[in-house]
């Protein structure tokens, strides 16, 4: 679907994981399969990839790469053979309960990331009062004076 293309005198190349193009500056490439993402694509917040530096960048691995935790099914036994009763713990954590703790997680830092940036457009809002009330007040001097500058207004 995507087609590999220079715009604006950028080079485009494809993400592997949902082959829109993307700009070299918003990617990351894996380490181990020299697979091309978008930030988000790679589960990476853009608050975080802009963190990023240099070094890290270069030995980041995309998901398929990354060593995962070891299962009880990777301990040597058969992926058809039943896990025994007894080496099962029912306290620890299971996959569902990290997804869930990861989702908990990145909604907080949205809600976070929500206040803030009410709080931003709060900030704005008050400094384009400011420069609405500032421009009426010189326009208003500028009418007064008779130095308007467009006489068509002037009666």
């Amino acid at each position: 679907r995507c087609q590999l293309a220079v715009t604006d005198g950028r080079d485009m190349s494809c993400c592997s994981k949902c082959a829109d193009p993307l700009i070299a500056e918003d990617s990351l490439t894996c380490s181990a399969c020299s697979g091309t993402f978008h930030f988000a694509c790679a589960g990476m917040s853009e608050v975080n990839f802009r963190k990023m530096r240099q070094a890290s960048t270069a030995a980041w691995k995309c998901m398929t790469c990354r060593p995962r935790p070891v299962q009880h099914g990777d301990l040597g036994q058969s992926a058809t053979q039943p896990v025994p009763p007894s080496s099962v713990n029912d306290s620890a954590p299971t996959k569902d309960d990290s997804l869930f703790n990861l989702i908990l997680k990145m909604k907080n830092d949205l809600v976070g990331s929500n206040s803030e940036l009410k709080s931003m457009i709060s900030n704005i809002d008050s400094k384009l009062d400011t420069c609405l009330a500032n421009y009426d007040t010189t326009m208003l001097f500028k009418l007064v004076n008779g130095r308007f500058d467009c006489p068509a207004l002037l009666f």
